[in-house]
């Protein structure tokens, strides 16, 4: 992780950090969570705050700044194709930090909503520049591949992945692009 800023600052993941509001995230706070990361990104990328009612699903869904595009594809690499820098990926967690598979969905959850407001959020970075890579360390992530930034218990605060990687922790169920 690093510690410069902008929209990929690096923070200690904090479960029930974020969202947080337009006045803490201003404060910059050194821990968060992926709807953290989210705010954080578009405050720093289009200089807008976006609040739990405009990330967050089912509220999310009633966003007139953004329009949903689902993954209905049996192959996620065709969802993520489609995908553009800046949208934001909703995605069910299927493994824990040590990569075993974990309950989800209606094993997990007893209502839709209640799993909706749990879905995991990250960033669709597409490939990553060189503006992008002077965040990170130089082996963190390989440029020649799509990327996702979020952060995560498993990687203990923000991490850049590779899509691969993702898809092997979560698997996404959706996308907003943000009309800003």
């Amino acid at each position: 992780m690093n510690s410069a800023e902008g929209p990929f600052r690096s923070f200690i993941y904090s479960l029930f950090d974020g969202p947080v509001s337009q006045r803490v995230l201003e404060e910059k706070p050194d821990k968060g969570n992926c709807r953290f990361a989210i705010q954080q990104y578009f405050k720093e990328t289009r200089g807008i705050y976006l609040s739990h009612s405009e990330i967050v699903l089912p509220y999310a869904r009633n966003n007139s700044r953004g329009t949903f595009i689902e993954n209905n594809q049996v192959d996620s690499n065709e969802f993520f194709s489609g995908l553009q820098e800046g949208d934001i990926i909703y995605a069910e967690k299927l493994r824990d930090s040590h990569g075993k598979k974990i309950k989800s969905g209606k094993e997990k959850f007893e209502t839709e909503y209640e799993r909706l407001v749990h879905l995991h959020l990250a960033v669709y970075v597409g490939l990553p520049t060189d503006e992008i890579l002077a965040f990170f360390s130089g082996d963190e992530i390989d440029r020649d591949k799509p990327a996702i930034w979020h952060s995560t218990f498993i990687a203990r605060g923000t991490a850049l992945w590779s899509v691969e990687k993702f898809r092997h922790y979560y698997k996404p169920e959706s996308a907003m692009r943000m009309a800003i």
